[in-house]
C-alpha cells in the first residue's frame, strides 16, 4: 500500500529527472523493478514457489538470452542497452501479475479502495497545482498543446487518470468534496489536451448520472435537477470549452488536414486515421510491413524497438496500441509468455473456486483500462500503468479465499 500510494511521488521523480537531466535511467525504472525484485525475493526464498511460477521465469529467461542473441545478430551491439530497457518494460505486466497474485494467495493482501482514492488525489494535486502556477511541463510538440503538471508522459497520466476515474465517481463522499474533486478533474482532464481522456470523462459522468436516476426512489424529481446541470453545463462548454487545450488541438488538427468542421473528417480514411487514431493505422501498417519482411527468427522473438536497423528507412515509432506492440516487439514467443500468466490467474481462480467480488467501478475501471490499451497504448506496455491494472484486477477476489483465513479473521 505504501509504494501505491508512493506511485504519483515516483512519476513526479521521474519527470524531473528527464526534464532536466535527460538520463535513461530514472527512479521510476529502479523504484518499480525494485518494488518486483523484492516480490520475487519474497515468492522464492521466503515462501515455497510453485512449479507454474519456477517454470515461467525459466522459459523467460531462455526468450530473454535468445531476444538478446537476435538483436545482436540482426542489429548491433550498442543498441542492447535500448532494446532490453524497451523489453524489460514489456515484460514488467506479466511478471508483476503472476508474482502479485501467488503474494495474495500465500499472505493477507487486499488493497483498500481508499487508498486509490487517495493516490489518485495526489495525482491531481501534482497536476493542479503546476497548472495554476505555470510550473507545468507540456505534454506535446508540433503545434499542438497540453498541460501534464510535473509528469513526464500525457499518454500514461492520462491513461492513469481516465482509469482509476471510477473510483472516484462510485465512491460514498460528502457532496461537497464531491463537486469541489469533480471541478479539479474537469480543469485538469481539458488541460490535458487528450481527446480519450475526455471521452472517459464523459462517459464515467454519464453512467454515474444514469446510476444515481435508477437508485433514486423519485426519478422525477432527479429527471427536473438535471435540466440546470445540463443548461449549466452547456453555458459553461460554451464560454469554457475555446480556452482549453482540448479545444485548441481539435482547432490545430482541423487545420492541418485542411477542413473546418469535425463532421468532414469521416469523409476520407486517411482523416479518420490521422484525426481519431493519430496516424496508428499508418504506424501499424508500416511496422506489420517490416515484420512481414523479417527473417524466421525475429517474427518468432520479435523484431524488436528498432525497425529496419541499419537502413534508410530505420523506424523508432512504436505503434502505441499495447495489443499490436506487444506481439510485433516480442513475436509469436514473447507474446504467448505475456497473456500466459493472465490465463493462469483465471484458471487457477475457477480450478479452486474462489469467490469472486465484482463490483462496478471495478469493471469500468479495468473497461476503460482496456479500452486506452486498445486506442491510444501505453497501459499494459507502461509499467507505472499496468501496475493499476494488476492491482484493480485482482482486487476482484473475495477476502475468505485467502490460505491463511485464521490470521486474516485476527486481523480483522
Amino acid at each position: 500500500m505504501v509504494f501505491l500510494v508512493l506511485q504519483p511521488i515516483i512519476d513526479c521523480l521521474t519527470a524531473l529527472s528527464m526534464q532536466l537531466w535527460e538520463v535513461d535511467l530514472t527512479f521510476g525504472i529502479f523504484f518499480r523493478f525494485g518494488f518486483l525484485a523484492l516480490l520475487l525475493l519474497f515468492n522464492f526464498w521466503l515462501e515455497k514457489p510453485s512449479k507454474f511460477e519456477k517454470t515461467y521465469l525459466v522459459l523467460l529467461l531462455v526468450y530473454l538470452i535468445l531476444y538478446t542473441g537476435n538483436t545482436w545478430l540482426t542489429k548491433d551491439g550498442s543498441v542492447l542497452f535500448y532494446e532490453l530497457k524497451n523489453m524489460a518494460r514489456l515484460l514488467y505486466f506479466p511478471v508483476l501479475l503472476l508474482n502479485l497474485y501467488f503474494l495474495r494467495k500465500r499472505t493477507i493482501l487486499r488493497i483498500p479502495e481508499k487508498i486509490l482514492r487517495f493516490t489518485y488525489g495526489i495525482y491531481l494535486v501534482l497536476l493542479f497545482v503546476p497548472m495554476i502556477t505555470h510550473t507545468d511541463f507540456s505534454g506535446y510538440f508540433e503545434g499542438k498543446v497540453g498541460s501534464i503538471g510535473w509528469f513526464y508522459s500525457s499518454n500514461e497520466i492520462g491513461a492513469i487518470l481516465s482509469g482509476l476515474l471510477p473510483y472516484f465517481f462510485f465512491a460514498e463522499q460528502k457532496r461537497s468534496v464531491f463537486l469541489l474533486g469533480f471541478l479539479v478533474i474537469v480543469l485538469v482532464f481539458f488541460a490535458l489536451g487528450s481527446k480519450i481522456t475526455i471521452f472517459t470523462l464523459l462517459l464515467v459522468t454519464f453512467l454515474f448520472l444514469l446510476g444515481q436516476i435508477r437508485k433514486s426512489k423519485n426519478k422525477k424529481k432527479i429527471l427536473l435537477g438535471c435540466i440546470p446541470l445540463l443548461l449549466g453545463g452547456g453555458l459553461a462548454c460554451y464560454f469554457y470549452l475555446p480556452t482549453t487545450s482540448f479545444w485548441k488541438n481539435i482547432e490545430t488538427h482541423l487545420d492541418f488536414l485542411g477542413i473546418e468542421n469535425i463532421g468532414e473528417v469521416f469523409q476520407k480514411p486517411e482523416w479518420i486515421d490521422h484525426f481519431i487514431f493519430s496516424s496508428r493505422l499508418s504506424f501499424l501498417k508500416t511496422t506489420h510491413q517490416n515484420f512481414v519482411e523479417s527473417d524466421p527468427a525475429s517474427q518468432l522473438l520479435g523484431i524488436g524497438f528498432i525497425e529496419k536497423y541499419g537502413t534508410d528507412q530505420v523506424n523508432l515509432k512504436t505503434i502505441e496500441m499495447d495489443i499490436f506492440d506487444i506481439f510485433y516487439r516480442s513475436g509469436w514467443i514473447g507474446t504467448i509468455l505475456i497473456i500466459l500468466p493472465g490465463i493462469f490467474v483465471i484458471i487457477d481462480t475457477k480450478k479452486e473456486k474462489q469467490p469472486l467480488l465484482f463490483r462496478k467501478r471495478q469493471i469500468l475501471s479495468l473497461g476503460i483500462f482496456f479500452l486506452i490499451s486498445c486506442l491510444a497504448g501505453h497501459v499494459l506496455t507502461s509499467p507505472a500503468v499496468s501496475f493499476y491494472v494488476v492491482i484493480i484486477g485482482l482486487n476482484w477476489i473475495k477476502e475468505d479465499c485467502y490460505e491463511n483465513r485464521n490470521d486474516y479473521r485476527k486481523l480483522q
